[in-house]
């Protein structure tokens, strides 16, 4: 455990970004922002993790393990800090990291070598082309940082300097530091807001060391537009498809990743796959193009797609074919189970060498509740089948081509529920007599 306490700033309201969704819950690589930021915060294994939110995420943290702080209104990120420390003394005192909601792409390699750093605060910096809108870590001869000056304080010769390393925002305070400064900053601007970017030169005015360390910008990205968004998703599916490749899966560039997609080495994955999250494929598995999976486990050897979708809680067995504009839900399916063409299979168990017919559906909503269908081992269904959930087709069964099963069938038997044949000799004669012609 570090002995830190990590304070998450969460309370910002996005508008840049130009949508209802709150800013920290747009999705990169299958999960909100503020979760890439949490599963790198619970990483470090911190002493506590407090988040300042804003009062419409608080459905998103019901249930948290983790100590959430309300800022209604936002005053500030110096005001979320103090509002993070308010009541509660052993946190005050304790060594404190700032993180923020909106910067998912941030190492844990990177934070540890900014805890790292000594001195009584340790600071994030980057380079950037100009102009651009971030703050500058104004340094003196002995390379520590003396003030920070935000975008909108700067002045035109400022504006134009490139020796200024840039504020990234994420900060790291020795134990103390935080209650003998915080009381003292005061808003500076329009909006009357509190900025933790002036607690620099307090430590520095009171004789303390802010060392800063630079990083790489990308991995500081913090997202505040749909652009910047769009961007961090490039740069995190490029990390993605590195990780797999170096561990042996054959995939390429237009492979869209979650950020907790497990596949197995030697995995093939054609071009054009979506995987959302929780998704897991054993070794040897191949998944072809357009297809969409999400929540649910291929196991060794099995096939799946082009063009199949594998919703939640289904599982697919080994050696297993699911082919093309097939939809699976919450089905698990057996070893060697083929299911080609056109079908779809929810709240299904289907057990070992089953061959599903091409446009086969099971029923399994009855317009208020969900049905289980169960074919076991060996089952035969033929082409255009419906299987009115809830339902057993017992080992061996075969089911006649367009077939309605309601009832369960019984093992090694064939059920046909289609009418008979019925024909009508010289049709196409007395049709052809009886039509008046044009």
């Amino acid at each position: 455990m570090i002995p830190y306490h990590i304070i998450i700033l969460a309370a910002g309201k996005g508008t840049r970004m130009r949508s209802p969704l709150p800013k920290v819950l747009h999705p990169l690589a299958g999960f909100p922002l503020i979760w890439h930021v949490l599963r790198l915060a619970e990483s470090l294994n911190p002493m506590r993790i407090t988040c300042v939110i804003s009062p419409d995420l608080q459905d998103f943290f019901s249930g948290s393990p983790h100590r959430i702080i309300l800022q209604d209104p936002p005053k500030g990120t110096g005001h979320a800090v103090e509002k993070a420390l308010e009541n509660a003394p052993d946190l005050a005192q304790a060594p404190t990291l700032v993180l923020y909601g909106d910067t998912p792409l941030l190492t844990a390699s990177t934070v540890q070598a900014l805890l790292d750093l000594g001195g009584d605060m340790g600071l994030l910096t980057f380079r950037a082309p100009l102009p651009n809108p971030y703050g500058r870590v104004l340094c003196k001869d002995d390379g520590h940082a003396a003030r920070i000056i935000e975008s909108s304080d700067l002045s035109p010769e400022q504006k134009q300097n490139p020796d200024f390393p840039l504020n990234a925002g994420i900060m790291a305070f020795q134990a103390g530091i935080l209650p003998n400064i915080l009381p003292r900053l005061r808003p500076h601007n329009q909006q009357g807001e509190v900025y933790l970017t002036d607690t620099v030169a307090f430590i520095d005015g009171d004789g303390g060391c802010v060392r800063p360390l630079s990083v790489a910008a990308e991995e500081v990205l913090g997202i505040n537009t749909q652009q910047e968004l769009q961007t961090a998703e490039t740069v995190i599916q490029a990390h993605l498809l590195k990780q797999h490749q170096d561990a042996g899966v054959i995939a390429g560039s237009s492979v869209v990743f979650s950020a907790d997609t497990v596949l197995a080495s030697g995995t093939q994955v054609h071009p054009y796959v979506v995987f959302g999250p929780n998704v897991r494929v054993d070794e040897g598995a191949i998944i072809h193009s357009f297809s969409h999976l999400a929540g649910c486990a291929i196991e060794r050897g099995a096939t799946v797609g082009p063009f199949a979708r594998l919703r939640p809680g289904t599982i697919v067995g080994e050696a297993s074919h699911i082919g093309n504009f097939v939809e699976l839900k919450a089905a698990t399916l057996g070893k060697g189970v083929k299911a080609g063409h056109l079908s779809y299979l929810g709240d299904a168990t289907i057990g070992d060498d089953c061959n599903i017919g091409a446009g086969t559906i099971t029923c399994n909503y009855d317009g208020t509740h969900k049905h289980k269908t169960t074919l076991e081992s060996g089952v035969f269904v033929g082409s255009h089948s419906a299987l009115v959930a809830p339902v057993t087709v017992h080992q061996g069964a075969y089911l006649g081509a367009g077939s309605v099963i309601t009832k369960d069938v019984p093992k090694d038997t064939l059920a046909i529920t289609r009418p008979a044949l019925t024909t009508v000799p010289r049709w196409s004669q007395r049709r052809k007599k009886d039509t008046p012609s044009s």
